[in-house]
């Protein structure tokens, strides 16, 4: 882990969207970094600060970062590196009314490598989501010669969550939430594991990957959002107005440099 001092005051673009989830009494602004990351290395302490950044300025409710963020591309994050990195993060949203999406970690446990997505509010992680296809994944563990686990190996590729872990489905303010990582998105992972497609809100983690209207759980009224690190970027937001009816979520394009000033 850096010092202050070592680390970088980055200058660096995000987008917002403005959702108005039905259990709310008021809209939620939705940040989201882009920057571009890759399953072989990305810049980690570059996405760090500007996470630290925008939980500092309460402009938004809820942050969202790109999958392969927290990969370093001379190494496999051990554990207790990745655990270093989230406690930062918790203890910026302690007190604070905010849901973090960080992107994903790569990480070794000492015996497989995995890509996890971990979501933080009010000084909590409150969930962690698997990848459960590789699709890349397993890039910069094989470049190490670690092995990379997949849990869709495991369970024969059955639709159903591996080891019992379903960190992809939580409830923030009597919201239910899901997460999918990239390519789970495409196998349809959260809308063949549960039975009721009632979700206020669906998050994708990605890097490369679109979203599929027809893929997602949501309620009418219920949101579906993408951030993708990939370039040119693939995220977007969506609200479902019908059972086969999606409408577009506007967007601003904004600018948080070192002082935390914002320009569109």
């Amino acid at each position: 882990m850096k010092t202050d001092s070592e680390k970088k005051e980055p200058e660096f673009d995000y987008e917002r969207y403005i959702i108005e989830p039905k259990n709310f009494e008021k809209h939620l602004q939705v940040g989201i970094i882009k920057h571009e990351t890759s399953c072989l290395g990305s810049d980690v302490e570059y996405f760090h600060n500007s996470i630290l950044k925008m939980i500092e300025l309460e402009e938004d409710d809820i942050i969202i970062a790109p999958e392969f963020d927290y990969n370093f591309s001379d190494k496999v994050m051990g554990e207790e590196e990745k655990n270093l990195y989230i406690e930062e993060i918790k203890e910026a949203t302690e007190g604070k009314d905010i849901l973090v999406f960080p992107g994903t970690f790569i990480w070794y446990d000492g015996e497989y490598a995995h890509n996890t997505a971990p979501v933080i509010s009010d000084g909590e992680q409150i969930a962690e989501c698997y990848k459960y296809y590789d699709c890349g994944s397993s890039g910069a563990p094989s470049k190490y010669e670690l092995k990379y686990y997949c849990p869709m190996d495991e369970v024969n590729n059955s639709k159903k969550w591996a080891k019992g872990k379903k960190g992809g489905i939580f409830k923030w303010k009597e919201n239910k939430v899901g997460v999918e990582i990239c390519a789970d998105h495409y196998h349809n992972l959260l809308k063949h594991a549960v039975w009721k497609k009632n979700f206020d809100l669906q998050v994708i983690i990605s890097c490369g990957m679109n979203l599929y209207p027809k893929d997602t759980v949501i309620k009418k009224g219920g949101y579906a959002i993408i951030c993708d690190g990939s370039h040119p970027p693939y995220t977007k937001a969506v609200r479902k107005e019908l059972d086969f009816e999606y409408s577009d979520i506007p967007s601003e394009s904004l600018l948080i440099d070192s002082e935390y000033a914002i320009e569109k």
